[in-house]
């Protein structure tokens, strides 16, 4: 209980599971399959803030529950009835969000919130939603920037001339005397500025090792020292949650179902898809991290309505294993790489035939911005390496170099529209070089559902089409 500095003190109840130092070979199968243990645990609080605020540059989101003195005591005493038991720990489905809801349900019986019988799988998000739709369970909700986020946000607020002495107190490797030499600002704005700056030293001080480690360490100390000389400051840069940063029970569904209706330059056809997990691009952002896409076992069934020389007939369009994407906009101070890994199978147009299904896969690197104004605009560029199998209409298997340029522009968390170019250039003419243009727009009626119409050209081949999907 309690707020602000006063909830440090606090206890935090943990289940994790019991994976050993140097386990990194085996560390998925063993935890898909439930070979390791996980058991409950009692931490002081401000280790757990260390932990994924400091450490791992996460926000934390806080929820009150309103628990009476009772369930408390059935909540305390069953913590130290299972306190030396053991479980099975699944990543995909009894891992550590879904105990958590079975300690909840100890407490108060009356409580239903981990049937997940017909999930598949247990995400931490949605179990945040069960706990946040229970009526009267959540009294209050408290948002814990990351040092990063909060270093950001403080940026944001500040002009150009503040951002130039911002970079000038880290770039200088001793901050004491770029300050004695005078600057324009008020004693609240550079003690505000060296704030923000404390921010972005501890950040870097945490994710460095050895002799950088060292060096950051330095810098804070100069830093610190500079800083108790001057008074106020906290109040010039507030920091408050902003477009990017939303509850995770605001997201959408885990899971997708959707129908497209379309038109080829050779074929009319409809496709059904479903997707197990979680995210794309440049679906509804609220309640995820901005930028990100992760996806697993998308599918694809396409139907063809049988003209221009297609024959009538049915076809597996896409079947995707996994599709992870990171877009970490870059700025004057910080450059962070953006990334993009995909595993999966697709079919190409071939002329009026489709070359069937070909698995593939890609990843790199390569950057991202970010520009906000009327509209939110994401340009990126990635340089990847992709590797192509076989398929029905080409045997030969390919390897080569493939770009990706694109970008997103939002109004609000309703409408957005995705423009991208792709080119794939395999190297030793082996295979055939692959380019593509996407231009869409995503309107979101709900929190659940969206509306997507779109335009492509692959390898020649325009499509035309508009895709109802709802998540669930």
């Amino acid at each position: 209980s309690g707020d602000g500095s006063r909830a440090l003190l606090n206890y935090g109840i943990t289940y994790a599971a019991a994976v050993p130092p140097h386990d990194n070979l085996s560390f998925v199968y063993k935890g898909v399959l439930g070979a390791y243990r996980g058991t409950y645990g009692i931490v002081p609080y401000f280790l757990s803030i260390q932990k994924y605020s400091r450490l791992e540059s996460r926000d934390l989101w806080e929820y009150e529950l309103n628990l009476n003195p009772e369930a408390m005591e059935y909540l305390l005493e069953h913590i130290w009835e299972v306190g030396a038991c053991w479980m099975d720990y699944f990543f995909f489905t009894e891992n550590c969000s879904y105990n958590i809801l079975t300690l909840l349900e100890a407490a108060d019986p009356r409580l239903n919130l981990s049937d997940f019988r017909w999930h598949g799988a247990v995400i931490p998000a949605e179990t945040v939603k069960r706990v946040v739709q229970s009526p009267g369970l959540v009294r209050d909700l408290h948002w814990r920037p990351s040092l990063l986020n909060s270093f950001r946000l403080k940026v944001s607020l500040m002009g150009d001339r503040e951002r130039n002495f911002l970079r000038e107190i880290l770039g200088d490797p001793n901050p004491d005397s770029l300050l004695a030499k005078g600057n324009p600002f008020s004693t609240d704005t550079v003690a505000a500025v060296l704030d923000a700056g404390l921010d972005w030293v501890q950040y870097r001080k945490r994710r460095s090792h050895g002799k950088d480690s060292v060096s950051w360490s330095e810098k804070q100390e100069r830093l610190l020292q500079v800083r108790a000389l001057l008074p106020g400051g906290s109040d010039v840069y507030p920091v408050r949650a902003d477009g990017r940063v939303s509850p995770p029970e605001s997201g959408h569904g885990s899971r997708i179902f959707s129908t497209s209706l379309g038109l080829s330059d050779y074929s009319a056809f409809m496709d059904l898809g479903t997707r197990f997990i979680y995210h794309d691009f440049n679906a509804r952002e609220a309640g995820f991290l901005p930028g990100s896409q992760i996806e697993a076992l998308k599918i694809r069934v396409r139907f063809f309505a049988g003209e221009n020389r297609v024959p009538r007939g049915v076809e597996l369009n896409t079947l995707d294993i996994l599709s992870m994407q990171s877009l970490t906009p870059m700025d004057r101070i910080q450059h962070p790489p953006s990334w993009a890994f995909r595993v999966g199978g697709e079919s190409r147009p071939r002329g009026a035939h489709a070359a069937g299904l070909s698995y593939q896969m890609e990843g790199g690197a390569g950057a991202a911005g970010w520009w906000e104004g009327p509209v939110i605009a994401v340009p990126y560029a990635l340089a990847q390496v992709k590797i192509r199998g076989i398929s029905e209409a080409d045997w030969r298997p390919s390897i080569g170099p493939q770009f990706r340029i694109g970008g997103r522009i939002s109004a609000g968390v309703s409408n957005s529209i995705l423009v991208e170019f792709r080119q794939y250039l395999p190297i030793f003419e082996m295979g055939k070089m692959e380019r593509d243009a996407t231009l869409e727009y995503r309107i979101s009626p709900g929190q659940n559902s969206d509306i997507r119409l779109g335009i492509c050209n692959q390898d020649g081949v325009g499509r035309a089409s508009g895709t109802w999907s709802r998540y669930f």
